[in-house]
């Protein structure tokens, strides 16, 4: 299960989409590209959404960002959303956004490891950098990268993350505690929990934890000792409970 953990004000199909709109953002990026002027973030990505499907991102800084996802059952979800780059983070515009809001996160974050060059979703930079340290050539595949070929990934490369996130190329895993489950409304699959970390150990809303069983817990508020996350899970009432131990979340199919 691969988690993009992302107030949309409408949402845009394949169907809805002028093929020429989406042409001309694959174009732009291409073009781009090859001036070999741009930054290191424009061009064509690629990531595995799951076991079956592939995510194909053109990024331009003229256009935005062209995606569509390909698989056994063909081509779907043709969509370009423009975004805002800050300090090597782009952050899209949340009024652009596929029919799975989940596919795309509320913002990327560019970063490099050697020639790779990688956008990855806001929330999971610190299983990003994990990863990069303990098995970069078997796990980066699952982040969306530059289509640079894998077998040439080293794990003694050189990682470079944006400024305001540097603390996490080195901090090891975290682990938390839920403490307290409080129920939001007549919602059976979404409710709130209280982790027993928060800004002292480094978390910021938007970041993603994840338990055993891979279920996603994203941070929505945080205090110096203590956090909030939001947990959406088909039987979220029954299945989350006091105790249970939660960690930094990491890509995965």
């Amino acid at each position: 299960m691969m988690h993009f953990a992302v107030c949309f004000l409408f949402v845009i199909l394949f169907l809805s989409l002028p093929t020429d709109e989406f042409d001309d953002a694959v174009m732009a990026s291409r073009e781009e590209h090859a001036a070999g002027r741009s930054p290191v973030w424009v061009g064509e990505f690629m990531s595995s959404i799951s076991c079956d499907r592939v995510g194909h991102f053109f990024v331009s800084k003229s256009k935005g960002v062209a995606f569509f996802e390909s698989g056994v059952f063909g081509e779907r979800e043709r969509i370009v959303v423009p975004f805002e780059e800050r300090n090597g983070e782009l952050v899209l515009d949340r009024r652009f956004v596929p029919s799975n809001p989940s596919i795309l996160p509320k913002a990327f974050l560019v970063a490099t490891y050697d020639e790779h060059v990688f956008l990855v979703p806001s929330g999971y930079i610190h299983g990003f950098c994990l990863d990069m340290r303990e098995s970069p050539s078997r796990r980066c595949e699952l982040y969306i990268n530059n289509l640079r070929p894998m077998e040439r990934v080293s794990k003694n490369g050189k990682l470079s993350i944006p400024a305001g996130y540097l603390v996490y190329k080195d901090l090891p895993e975290l682990h938390a505690l839920v403490a307290k489950v409080s129920t939001i409304g007549e919602s059976t699959n979404e409710v709130n929990v209280t982790l027993d970390i928060g800004t002292a150990n480094n978390v910021y809303v938007g970041m993603q934890f994840e338990n055993e069983h891979g279920c996603p817990f994203e941070i929505i508020e945080t205090h110096d000792r203590s956090s909030i996350a939001r947990v959406k899970s088909l039987a979220a009432r029954t299945e989350i409970e006091i105790g249970m131990k939660v960690r930094t979340a990491r890509l995965s199919l």
